[in-house]
């Protein structure tokens, strides 16, 4: 039996770690879940629900720009160095970033405090002017939650950098609980603003649920810039082109916003419900594996760098390797299981209250689009942070600006011509360019590797896909149009059906073709080591 507390304790291997991060992660994407069906539920896909996605864009925006940019790129390969130099030192660096962040989040919040009505008006021209108000209010109020969240998610960085994924993977937990607390309870008396309280609850909950671990780990709040300079520039002359990467992705999100406020009304909440389905699985697989094995590139890459270099070289292959190999054999299937039943997961996670039928239908097709690129975003998420390891923050750029060149008068022409699912299949052909764009320089620059797991993974992936998708879902539709009936009932008799039909279609694949060996993945995955309790190296 797994011991609880292995959880706790800090993650030898990847695929520990990723176990881990794919456990809690399930329960945070479960609650994300019912989120968006309490939304889908309460508000429908309108112009209500609208500003609530529209509202998110600003804060989002800035954070990005300034805190993610930091995260993601340069703060873990900063660490791994600074943490064979002593905690003390990283303390203040950490204090010191947790002084600056605050204090730039909190003087954007005072730009757009006194500017949300001329931002609103450039965001969503096609809003009326009663919304357009609105929306100001809503802006002003989600401006605490960057600041927030910057904090939080600093300190969940810091204990992944002690290799210890387990409560800064519960933060999400918390910060989902706080918005579905302003649905159920705000909102009955404030209506929208009740649920905009509700983020800002949850990103407080967020930040709470990490403090004692960092304490634990002996953290004090001691900011001492002038000591800290030396790694804060280095830390910011990493992000800088970063931040212009995250730049051109948030532009491309206002620009969706811009495109869909000239659409029907509820055209920006289908995208959004649409590409928040097709985030789960990749939060709960690819991103579990992705966040688990940065730490660990980033301190095969530094310990090289200190010494000789190529014995810790050859690790970093063999470990980007194997995350791809797993990021794709599982990606694959699941996007084709997704696109499959894309109608059927829809209505059953957002078929109720005001959601309509036809909102039902257009959430539908975006989602098949988006699900035409699940694979290739979940790889691309990983080969950023592989660069990102490697101290090299440019070429992701370079390859975000090409993409983002083409998917701008894309994303005007599909939107115009096709509406929201003509935006969703733009936003996929993005994401395929920059993972093959990324991926051929990436094995460049590691002299040409060939990877042949990758190669492997995508063969098993496309046949177990199959296996997973096909049967079951023509056995779905099938029996779905001979009795042609919409009642609740008749939903859950096709859909155990079709389950039934999938499971045993994946058992044949698995322990009869064995298109993959288990128990060589399950060795993979770190999980005997979890089960027999043995020690962190």
């Amino acid at each position: 039996m797994i011991s609880i507390a292995k959880f706790f304790e800090p993650s030898p291997t990847v695929e520990r770690g990723a176990f881990i991060i794919a456990v809690v992660t399930a329960f945070g994407s479960a609650l994300g879940i019912v989120k968006n069906t309490l939304l889908g539920a309460q508000f429908g896909a309108g112009a209500e629900l609208d500003l609530y996605f529209a509202a998110f864009r600003i804060p989002d925006f800035l954070y990005n720009i300034f805190i993610f940019s930091t995260l993601s790129s340069s703060f873990l390969p900063i660490f791994s160095r600074l943490i064979i130099q002593g905690k003390e030192k990283l303390w203040e660096v950490l204090s010191s970033l947790i002084l600056i962040f605050t204090v730039v989040l909190g003087i954007c919040g005072l730009v757009v405090l006194v500017f949300s009505h001329e931002i609103v008006g450039i965001l969503a021209p096609g809003f009326s002017s009663v919304n357009a108000d609105r929306l100001s209010l809503f802006l002003r109020v989600l401006m605490i939650q960057p600041i927030l969240l910057a904090v939080s998610n600093l300190i969940a960085m810091t204990l992944q950098g002690f290799k210890r994924f387990f409560i800064s993977s519960c933060a999400p937990i918390f910060y989902n609980a706080g918005i579905i607390i302003g649905i159920l309870v705000f909102s009955q008396w404030w209506g929208m603003m009740g649920v905009i309280f509700g983020v800002i609850c949850g990103a407080l909950f967020h930040l709470l649920i990490q403090l004692p671990s960092l304490w634990k780990l002996g953290f004090r709040f001691r900011p001492a810039i002038q000591g800290s300079l030396p790694h804060l520039k280095e830390m910011f002359l990493l992000m800088i082109p970063r931040s212009f990467a995250l730049v051109a992705n948030s532009f491309l999100s206002l620009w969706v916003v811009m495109v869909s406020s000239l659409l029907i009304p509820g055209s920006l909440s289908v995208f959004d419900l649409a590409n928040s389905i097709q985030a789960l699985p990749q939060t709960i697989f690819a991103l579990s594996f992705i966040t688990a094995s940065f730490p660990f590139l980033s301190s095969a890459w530094a310990a090289g760098e200190s010494q000789d270099g190529q014995g810790e070289k050859k690790d970093f292959i063999r470990l980007a390797e194997q995350t791809m190999h797993h990021i794709i054999m599982v990606m694959i299937p699941v996007a084709m299981v997704l696109a499959v039943f894309a109608p059927v997961v829809v209505r059953m996670m957002l078929g109720y209250g005001n959601f309509s039928v036809d909102d039902q239908s257009q959430t539908s097709l975006a989602l098949v689009m988006f699900c035409i690129g699940i694979p290739f975003q979940a790889l691309l998420m990983f080969l950023v942070r592989g660069f990102f390891a490697m101290k090299n923050t440019k070429i992701p750029l370079y390859s975000v600006l090409i993409t983002s060149a083409l998917m701008i008068p894309g994303i005007w022409l599909s939107g115009v011509r096709f509406g929201v699912w003509g935006i969703a299949l733009v936003m996929s052909c993005g994401a395929i360019l920059n993972t093959i764009y990324l991926f051929f320089i990436f094995k460049r620059i590691l002299g040409g590797v060939a990877f042949p797991m990758v190669r492997e993974g995508m063969k098993k992936g496309f046949v177990l896909g199959s296996f997973a998708a096909f049967p079951g879902g023509v056995v779905y539709y099938v029996i779905h149009a001979m009795l042609k009936g919409a009642t609740s009932w008749i939903f859950i008799f096709e859909l155990m059906i079709a389950a039934l039909v999938s499971c045993v279609s994946v058992f044949v694949a698995l322990y009869v073709i064995k298109v993959v060996d288990l128990r060589e993945l399950f060795k993979k995955q770190g999980l005997n080591d979890l089960e027999n309790g043995s020690e962190p190296h």
